[in-house]
């Protein structure tokens, strides 16, 4: 993993914010699903976005992170394989933060044609938006989208998934893959203690706008011992996506690392635990099923022919190791399989 020299951090500032409208008194915000009413010199519950002159404006300040990976890290397996990524992400509370990434802790402050520049210059084929949930900071996002795809630089999302239908309309042109992350398989019980939105159905909508949008999906499902690792759970989520998107949208499920502050008392997720959710997603019709996030290497990152189970690619904790795939095909049956080349 290569990071991005460290320079110094520019000194936060507002600029005009897009997706709200007025109200009454106030501001509404329309870009996630929180929907924050913002009375006079009030700031969103994201910290981003605030109503100043009854106009909402939003923080453009540093780069919080700048990373050279793999599209593989995102988890993104069935989008160009063994792409180079630059992930860059904007500053984030920790509600707002993509756990499962180990955020490397780069500022930089740099326009979104620097960052442009900095992608041609590195040789990357993606830019990820990512670590941070991205629509925190979505007009800085889509100016670098809508540059890199003049560049023929393709972009990946990486989202809680609390982006609004609007905000995804707005930004999908320039979005060519998007990886949404549940935690605790979306319980709404978890949900309603743990985070920002109380019920996983404006993530199902934002997932459904993104299908009919063309963007190439991936599912992330974080386990979490103890609070969050109900396999029934796990299996109405796969059932959903089944129903809802298709049967060959990639299903990641992912270890559970006691790194996060508040949950910092609880074990790493069982493999056994793991092993079952994957089973029960099979079960559901789930085509591609993963477990990733690992401590120790297994066999289950790797990507299996669904007609004939060749090995077609192999992975090492998160890193790909070979690929035998004939374009987007199985190089032992020859059936397609669900791979973006």
């Amino acid at each position: 993993m290569a990071i991005v020299k460290k320079t110094k951090t520019a000194q936060e500032t507002w600029e005009e914010a897009q997706i709200w409208h007025k109200e009454r008194n106030g501001i509404r915000c329309d870009l996630c699903a929180v929907n924050c009413f913002l009375s006079k010199d009030k700031v969103g519950v994201c910290g981003m976005r605030k109503n100043v002159g009854n106009s909402m404006v939003t923080s453009n300040g540093a780069l919080k992170a700048m990373v050279v990976d793999t599209v593989e890290k995102r988890p993104l397996f069935h989008f160009h394989p063994g792409a180079k990524s630059l992930s860059i992400s904007g500053d984030a509370p920790d509600n707002w933060r993509i756990e499962h990434d180990r955020l490397p802790k780069v500022g930089r402050s740099m326009t979104p044609e620097q960052v442009v520049k900095m992608a041609e210059k590195e040789g990357v084929e993606v830019i990820s938006y990512t670590y941070g949930e991205p629509s925190l900071f979505f007009e800085y996002m889509a100016k670098v989208a809508k540059l890199a795809h003049r560049s023929s630089i393709k972009n990946v999302l990486s989202t809680t998934g609390v982006i609004s239908e609007e905000a995804i309309k707005r930004v999908a042109k320039y979005i060519d893959a998007a990886v949404v992350n549940f935690k605790a398989s979306g319980n709404p019980e978890f949900m309603a203690s743990h985070q920002v939105i109380k019920s996983p159905e404006p993530i199902f909508d934002a997932l459904k706008q993104l299908k009919k949008q063309r963007v190439h999906l991936e599912i992330t499902n974080t386990i979490i011992p103890q609070i969050g690792d109900n396999v029934e759970s796990c299996t109405k989520l796969a059932e959903h996506i089944v129903a809802e998107l298709a049967p060959t949208v990639p299903f990641h499920l992912l270890q559970f690392h006691p790194t996060v502050e508040k949950f910092s008392d609880l074990p790493f997720t069982p493999m056994s635990t793991l092993e079952a959710c994957a089973k029960e997603a099979n079960r559901a019709g789930l085509r591609y099923v993963y477990i990733g996030n690992m401590i120790e290497p297994n066999d289950a990152e790797n990507t299996f022919c669904y007609n004939c189970r060749e090995l077609l690619i192999q992975r090492v904790s998160g890193n790909l190791k070979k690929n035998v795939m004939q374009k987007d095909r199985c190089s032992g049956c020859g059936v397609r399989i669900d791979v973006v080349i």
